[in-house]
């Protein structure tokens, strides 16, 4: 139930290299997706009534996987620092776990600040606490590096580590890892043995030598570049066709932009008639687990060329 030993061998070496995460390979299991890494996560820690602390705006995925154990998820702020952890502190402070995505906060793609971190990790130990790291679009980073993973930073093996291949792969790609305490490996495997018992060899077979070989390092780097690139068209047509009507929420990583709308747009519209031109965007307002004051859409552009993604903003424009 662990997983396929050479890729349990290749992510740990990858993740200590590149995301300063200590770790053995004895203490990766592979499982399919960060789904399923959320859900054994809430088997093998959670009881009903727990309660567990998630950004607000956040990732639904996340409330329903810990929502179906029973627990009681709690919202708590967001700034430009990440997650507000005195708001936590302060409202919550008998949660059993935090959610939480350090590196590329979902959906507004802000860093958890250090100090943040480390008042995290302290509160964390002091009551006995787990944190969720969700190492979210880490590699989607286009300016300064990003700040090594907070399970790094641990000291007291509070964190349970989770990373996912499905982004910077593609989405029917259903692999991904956890990184857990040494003390809850066994616990782990088996709630994973007993989901599903194991994930696809054959998959796994190739991704380790695709991470070994140095290929999968190759691919972040042309991925990262392509990104990029769209990042940067899709900002430049929205500040020509919707100045004004639109701002870009500021953010140096990830693969979606968050734009903010003047009073005379309104998001449920932008959605709708940016879907009848092939675009799948969402609204601000779905990842909100309470009343925001403002609104906004989630424009995502990696599966779209420049060309492509200002041509649906200039057509997308003239709609309005």
């Amino acid at each position: 139930p662990y997983g396929y030993q050479p890729l349990r061998q290749a992510i740990s070496h990858y993740i200590q290299a590149t995301r300063g995460v200590n770790c053995h390979e004895d203490r990766v299991i592979i499982v399919n997706g960060i789904q399923q890494a959320l859900s054994i996560t809430a088997q093998a820690l959670l009881e009903k009534g727990d309660e567990v602390w998630l950004d607000d705006p956040g990732y639904n995925g996340a409330r329903g996987a810990f929502a179906a154990r029973g627990a009681v998820v709690r919202p708590v702020r967001v700034d430009e620092e990440g997650m507000d952890i005195q708001d936590g502190i302060r409202h919550y402070p008998q949660a059993k776990l935090v959610y939480t995505a350090p590196s590329h906060q979902f959906p507004l793609s802000g860093t958890l600040s250090l100090p943040r971190r480390l008042a995290l990790l302290e509160w964390a130990e002091a009551h006995r606490a787990w944190i969720f790291e969700d190492d979210y679009n880490s590699e989607f980073r286009y300016a300064a590096r990003s700040l090594q993973a907070l399970q790094g930073l641990d000291h007291h093996q509070r964190v349970i580590y989770a990373g996912t291949f499905s982004k910077m792969m593609y989405p029917e790609f259903r692999l991904g890892f956890l990184v857990v305490p040494e003390h809850l490996r066994e616990q782990f495997a088996m709630t994973k043995y007993y989901t599903d018992l194991c994930s696809g060899y054959l998959e796994q077979a190739v991704l380790a030598r695709f991470i070994s070989e140095g290929h999968y390092a190759s691919h972040v780097r042309r991925i990262r570049k392509a990104c990029f690139e769209r990042k940067s068209a899709l900002e430049a047509a929205i500040a020509r066709y919707f100045a004004g009507r639109m701002a870009v929420h500021p953010t140096d990583s990830g693969i979606h932009i968050v734009c903010w709308l003047s009073a005379d747009l309104k998001a449920e519209e932008v959605v709708t008639k940016s879907r009848q031109l092939g675009f799948g965007i969402q609204t601000f307002e779905r990842y909100c687990q309470r009343p925001m004051s403002r609104e906004g859409v989630l424009f995502g552009f990696a599966n779209h060329p420049p060309a492509v993604l200002t041509e649906g903003i200039r057509r997308l424009a003239a709609m309005f």
